[in-house]
């Protein structure tokens, strides 16, 4: 007759211990790197849309940018009416229930920047996909930086605050606040004002997208 051999009741709950601490230490990495995708996921899609009907507006108008397409000369509420899924708009003096600028943060605790002293030149609504936006349409001299980071000169772009998820928390930029630049031939591109390049240790509104999206679409801080 053949000797059974098992564990005894000492070795499972040992066994169990082991696997519950290990469970406790990777448990919150594994919901923080989730939620991260998540974040990137939803970003991912408001990019695209954006894209896809900045775009569109040129095939329409047949006109070489934005700029002269004359879709954006009420500060770009025609092209989110016509060209993006509107649920609410948020007009002067209502912009809180869009993106309310005093909740947000940096991810170094930090205050974002003091937009209120451009407001009145927003253009904010809710989307049907969740995310808020804020549009700033400038055809003025400002700075626009390529894929790359180089500098091609001053010339008018439109200015947009993405929060991806709305409402939702945790409004803080970097995570679900991000700010994209869009040059006049309608491309999104890399949004660069002073004092906050690209290649600032901290985290901001500015330079989270580019990290992000060289990342290959991943949030890797």
């Amino acid at each position: 007759m053949k000797k059974l051999f098992g564990f005894t009741l000492s070795e499972i709950l040992l066994s169990l211990a082991i696997i519950g601490v290990v469970a406790v230490l990777t448990l919150p990495m594994f919901i923080q790197n989730h939620q991260k995708q998540v974040y990137v996921t939803q970003l991912k899609e408001t990019y695209s849309l954006l894209s896809q009907a900045f775009q569109k507006v040129i095939a329409d108008t047949g006109a070489p940018t934005i700029t002269e397409s004359g879709v954006f000369r009420d500060g770009g509420k025609n092209f989110l009416s016509n060209y993006l899924k509107v649920t609410e708009f948020c007009e002067s003096g209502n912009y809180t229930k869009c993106i309310d600028f005093n909740e947000y943060k940096r991810i170094d605790g930090s205050d974002i920047g003091d937009y209120t002293s451009v407001l009145d030149s927003f253009v904010c609504a809710n989307l049907v996909n969740g995310s808020s936006l804020c549009m700033l349409t400038a055809f003025d001299d400002r700075t626009i930086m390529t894929r790359d980071y180089d500098y091609v000169g001053n010339y008018s772009y439109t200015t947009i605050f993405i929060d991806v998820n709305g409402k939702k928390k945790p409004n803080v930029a970097g995570r679900d606040l991000f700010v994209i630049g869009v040059d006049p031939e309608g491309n999104m591109v890399v949004h660069q004002i002073v004092g906050l390049m690209h290649n600032s240790q901290s985290i901001n509104e500015f330079n989270a997208f580019p990290k992000i999206r060289d990342a290959g679409w991943k949030m890797e801080y």
